[in-house]
C-alpha cells in the first residue's frame, strides 16, 4: 500500500447523523461515592470505506464530535489479500503501524461503538466475519485486535508473511527468529517476542526488507 494513494481515497467526515446522536448522548451516572462515574451509551464513532481492494475505517472521538468536530483520530488502512495494515494518526499527521488496541482511541476494547447499518455489513463482507464487536471484526484477519482474541502468535504472521517472499530466509535457532534476505543484515527476535516480531513485520510490509526496498 502506499502511503500516498491512501491519503487521496474518499474522506470520510462524521455525518450529521453521527454528530447528532454525539450531541444527544449526555454522560449518565454510574454508581455511588467513591466509584461514582459518568459513561456516555457510545464511546466511540466509526465509519468505512472500500476503494480498489482497500477497507478504510475511521475512528472518532465523541468529545470532539459534541463540539461539532467531524474528522476522525485515525484512519486505518486494511488490504486483505496482501494481509497488510496502516493506521493514520490524523491527530498528529503521523503515520503508525500499531494495532488498534495499542491506539489512544478511549473506544478499544469496547462494544458500545457507534457505526451505521451499512458500513457495519461493509466490514463484515470485506473481512468475511460473523463477530459481533465491530473492534473485533476490524481486526480479525490482520491483527488489530487485543491479544487475547489472536489466535495466532506473531511469529506464525511472520512465517506466512516470509513463505509468500522466495528473497526472504527465515530461520529458527537456540529460541530466536532471524529473517535474513541479499544485502540485508539478519533481523532477529525472541520467538515469543511478539512486540519485537510486529516491528520486523513491519519492516518486511512497509521498512527496509519491503518489497520495493529489496529491488
Amino acid at each position: 500500500m502506499k502511503k500516498s494513494s491512501l491519503l487521496k481515497m474518499k474522506n470520510l467526515p462524521a455525518t450529521e447523523e453521527m454528530l447528532a446522536v454525539a450531541r444527544e448522548d449526555v454522560p449518565v451516572k454510574v454508581g455511588s461515592g467513591w466509584n461514582t462515574s459518568y459513561r456516555c451509551r457510545y464511546s466511540g464513532f466509526v465509519r468505512s470505506a472500500v476503494e480498489g481492494g482497500i477497507l478504510k475505517v475511521t475512528l472518532y472521538d465523541p468529545d470532539a464530535m459534541r463540539l461539532g468536530g467531524t474528522l476522525p483520530v485515525y484512519e486505518i488502512f486494511m488490504e486483505k489479500e496482501k494481509q497488510q495494515f496502516l493506521t493514520y494518526d490524523r491527530s498528529h499527521d503521523k503515520w503508525r503501524a500499531a494495532k488498534i488496541d495499542y491506539l489512544e482511541w478511549q473506544a478499544k476494547g469496547s462494544n458500545n461503538v457507534w457505526i451505521s447499518a451499512v458500513d457495519d455489513a461493509q466490514i463484515r463482507q470485506y473481512l468475511a466475519s460473523d463477530e459481533k464487536s465491530v473492534y473485533r471484526a476490524t481486526g480479525k484477519p490482520i491483527l488489530l485486535y487485543k491479544r487475547s482474541h489472536v489466535k495466532m502468535k506473531q511469529l506464525g504472521n511472520l512465517a506466512v508473511i516470509c513463505a509468500q517472499r522466495p528473497e526472504l530466509l527465515m530461520q529458527l535457532r537456540s529460541g530466536l527468529v532471524l529473517v535474513q534476505a541479499k544485502n540485508r543484515a539478519a533481523m532477529e527476535a525472541a520467538w515469543n517476542d511478539d512486540t519485537r516480531i510486529e516491528r520486523m513485520i513491519y519492516e518486511l510490509n512497509f521498512g527496509a526488507f519491503s518489497k520495493e526496498r529489496l529491488v
